[in-house]
């Protein structure tokens, strides 16, 4: 027996041996040892503190405004501002190496991006750790290209947000939108004012066709618009300079403000389409632009002034209860010229219009000559009807783009009731085209109240121009 245990002892150390010279057994009897464990590398990161530049298709400056945001978000987050540079490189440039291309762009970097664009697309893309695409179909559309881009990636949504990050390769984004209305809508107008009621949009406007008095149009949906005729022809015996009107409906009567010849009173109607009877007497003189704000039964005028003892400037007031009367010992000066977009070309704050959002007064106004290129629409915030009211630091909040589109302003505000997010219109004017002013035109875009991290802003789009 003792014989046979060393003989099976024997047996079991030389199949130990063997098994040890071959490499070991595996379950599947392959006889080698499991391949050790691997780790994936790291995914490609775009590296932002590596001096990126900004590429733009051409020297036109068409996407100014997205270069212009998205220079200041780079300093802001990451340091520096990325120098700015065209396709179009000379003998004497080189592409950069880290670039964000913006706008429409031939690049073969960012083929795979526009391959598969369409009408109303805006589109960021982390293509490689060396190229970003941030691109719409329009110059507005790469504008809300960039914003989602600094939103989605950086958490930058205005002035002294976010954080610096890296971005993996294969980071999108793809949205749509498509320009809501056919610009211009209505030719050979200006300085607009609009009045909804009972479901239909009223306009009245500075008129081309017409050297005495007022015509109204009408329209279901702000884009087509119908005249139907006449609604104020004389005002005082004034025969020049009807600019400007502003109509507000209460309790059943239609309260005009009528600029004629640089006097500024009231005409009162029973229907929107008039007649609108002038009242015996003006209000002032060396006054135009007025607008009319309803709170309540309260009524407030606004209205830009510069005789009489007024020192220029738009002006506010609270009426008596006849509507007719200003109650001149709550006039005040509420906003006169003192920033540069307000002196583009002269020194001019005009076109006055109250909107209130959650008990906060937005007095907008258009600053800068209406002649400039650079005309614009921009906005005071105040606690109360008449001030005192505070300019928003990041006026303007419409202005052309000295490209295709110039002197948009003179603006109103009309609702949109099917509106599922809370979009309002903005109905402004814009000059003719790049050379001539006369005869301006009628432009429709879509505003909104925005909130931020520094409370609710008013925003507007546009100008957004189809022909």
């Amino acid at each position: 027996m003792k014989k046979r245990n060393v003989i099976l002892c024997l047996c079991a150390l030389l199949a130990a041996v063997l098994l040890s010279a071959c490499g070991g057994a595996s379950a599947g009897g392959e006889g080698k040892e499991p391949a050790p464990e691997t780790t994936a590398p790291p995914p490609a990161v775009a590296d932002f503190t590596r001096g990126w530049a900004l590429v733009q298709s051409d020297r036109t400056n068409e996407c100014a405004e997205s270069m212009k945001l998205l220079q200041k978000a780079f300093e802001e987050l990451f340091g520096y501002a990325p120098v700015m540079c065209s396709d179009f490189f000379t003998k004497n440039e080189t592409p950069p190496e880290y670039e964000i291309v913006v706008g429409k762009t031939e690049r073969d970097t960012a083929a795979s991006v526009y391959e598969t664009m369409a009408e109303g697309d805006y589109v960021y893309e982390v293509v490689s750790d060396r190229v970003v695409v941030i691109a719409g179909d329009t110059a507005g559309n790469t504008l809300r290209a960039a914003k989602q881009f600094l939103s989605d990636c950086f958490g930058y949504t205005e002035e002294g947000t976010g954080k610096a990050a890296a971005l993996p390769v294969g980071t999108n984004f793809r949205g749509y939108y498509m320009i809501p209305f056919a610009n211009p809508v209505l030719d050979n107008f200006a300085d607009p004012d609009v009045l909804y009621y009972d479901g239909v949009y009223y306009m009245y406007a500075t008129s081309y066709n017409v050297g005495i008095g007022y015509e109204v149009y009408t329209s279901t949906d702000l884009q087509n618009w119908e005249n139907r005729g006449m609604c104020l022809r004389n005002a005082w015996g004034f025969d020049r300079w009807y600019w400007a009107p502003d109509v507000e409906e209460h309790n059943g009567k239609f309260y005009m403000l009528v600029s004629a010849d640089e006097h500024l009173g009231f005409a009162v109607a029973d229907n929107p389409l008039g007649p609108f009877v002038p009242c015996e007497n003006y209000l002032f003189a060396d006054a135009i632009d007025g607008h009319i704000y309803f709170e309540g039964h309260d009524m407030y005028i606004y209205y830009v002034a510069w005789g009489d003892g007024h020192s220029y400037g738009i002006y506010g007031c609270k009426m008596k209860d006849d509507y007719l009367t200003p109650d001149l010992s709550t006039e005040k000066r509420l906003i006169y010229p003192t920033e540069a977009y307000e002196k583009t070309a002269g020194s001019v704050t005009e076109g006055p219009y109250m909107l209130v959002k959650d008990e906060v007064y937005y007095l907008t106004y258009s600053g800068s000559g209406y002649t400039g290129h650079f005309y614009c629409v921009c906005y005071a915030t105040s606690d109360s009807p008449l001030g005192d009211f505070t300019k928003y630091k990041k006026n303007p909040v419409l202005i052309g783009d000295g490209k295709t589109s110039f002197g948009a302003g003179h603006h109103c505000f009309a609702p949109l009731p099917d509106s599922e997010n809370g979009d309002f219109a903005i109905v402004y004017h814009i000059h003719h085209d790049k050379y001539n002013v006369h005869p301006r035109h009628i432009c429709v875009d879509l505003a909104r109240f925005r909130e931020t991290e520094n409370g609710v802003i008013l925003e507007c789009d546009g100008p957004n121009l189809s022909k």
